[in-house]
């Protein structure tokens, strides 16, 4: 219905102005809207649900970083699984959704170490396939584009590291 997708957009957009102004100490009000932005995301709901659902995900991931990881039951399956939903637009938003998470883990100041390496290099990649494969629906992808630069390069995960050279030769 079109008027529940006009109110979950505006209420998207209340929840980003709010974690723009207030960040991590706005969490305490939406624990208590977590759950029926779980729902949500069920497979049965309308793609407009879904949509907006996933938009205020990302907003908490983006605004919030590894904090936001404290709500994890309520959007990464679901995430994941939308990845590769029918529906483009829903695909578009999950994979936005995982490359901010990829960026918060190649951020951290022990992400290179033995023990995070490995990690990090794969958030790179992942990352590296969402600029390959989406590039057009990313805001401020020459930034992105740069931050990306600065993460490279790939030592340890050789196998998968291709995918980030294959880029780079694409970008030339």
């Amino acid at each position: 219905d079109d008027c529940d997708a006009y109110t979950l957009m505006r209420l998207s957009d209340i929840i980003r102005s709010l974690l723009v102004t207030y960040s991590d100490s706005y969490l305490i009000y939406f624990d208590s809207l977590a759950p029926h932005f779980h729902r949500l995301l069920e497979r049965q709901r309308s793609v407009s649900d879904r949509q907006w659902s996933l938009h205020v995900w990302n907003d908490i991931i983006q605004y919030t970083g590894e904090t936001s990881f404290r709500y994890q039951q309520y959007f990464l399956q679901r995430m994941a699984e939308s990845v590769q939903d029918v529906s483009a637009e829903i695909c578009e938003i999950a994979s936005y959704g995982f490359g901010v998470m990829g960026m918060y883990v190649v951020a951290e100041t022990n992400s290179r170490s033995d023990d995070n390496i490995m990690a990090t290099e794969n958030a790179i990649i992942a990352v590296t396939k969402i600029l390959k494969y989406n590039n057009s629906k990313i805001e401020n992808f020459n930034k992105l584009l740069e931050v990306w630069l600065s993460w490279l390069p790939i030592r340890e995960s050789t196998e998968e590291a291709s995918y980030v050279y294959d880029y780079l030769c694409d970008l030339a």
